[in-house]
């Protein structure tokens, strides 16, 4: 899940959380990314750009290591796994 998290101060310094954003990824079918989310990427790349997958998936290619969060999907792009550079 990912969540965008702000914090409110007043003048006694007292701090409030509230979430703005909030996003499942768990209640996909992977690759699919959830409705109203959309990803665009270099079609000649061959790279999909994002999409849900888990820790295996991510770990493809091996670069950058993913451990296992608990998660069973979430949103990644792996850039390892293709022919291409993203940066």
């Amino acid at each position: 899940m990912i969540e965008a998290r702000v914090s409110k101060f007043s003048s006694s310094h007292y701090q409030q959380k509230f979430t703005i954003y909030s996003q499942d990824f768990e209640s996909v079918t992977a690759p699919a990314l959830p409705a109203g989310i959309t990803s665009s990427s270099d079609p000649s790349a061959g790279h999909p750009g994002w999409y849900t997958g888990n820790e295996v998936q991510a770990n493809i290619g091996g670069f950058w290591p993913v451990p296992n969060n608990g998660s069973s999907l979430f949103a990644m792009t792996n850039d390892d796994n293709y022919d291409d550079n993203l940066l």
